[in-house]
């Protein structure tokens, strides 16, 4: 009986921290997730960026627009590298989706 007890006690803390983490990217794995975007972007452009830390916990359904939007760029660099590396080597490359990210630090 006891075990039970322990599997549904262990079972419902997962739960609840996965619930939650569905809604949410950490620092650490929205950073990385941006991250990865712009340098696939670079290197098939031959330029570097850099762009400002994400500071705190980001809300899913805003990073996720942000990454879309990166992807079709990325996509669309490969398509047509001329035209597309141009409006990518700007001083700022980033679109509005990912000036707009809504984070939290708590």
């Amino acid at each position: 009986m006891f075990k039970g007890v322990w599997l549904l006690m262990i079972f419902e803390i997962f739960y609840c921290q996965n619930a939650k983490s569905t809604q949410t990217y950490s620092f650490e794995e929205a950073n990385i997730r941006v991250q990865s975007s712009f340098r696939a972007i670079d290197a098939v452009c031959g330029t570097t960026h850099t762009y400002n830390i994400i500071p705190g916990g980001v809300e899913r359904k805003s990073l996720d627009a942000c990454l879309n939007v990166l992807r079709i760029k990325l996509l669309n660099v490969q398509i047509n590298k001329t035209g597309e590396c141009a409006t990518w080597n700007v001083t700022d490359p980033s679109p509005i989706q990912c000036k707009s990210i809504s984070y939290s630090v708590r």
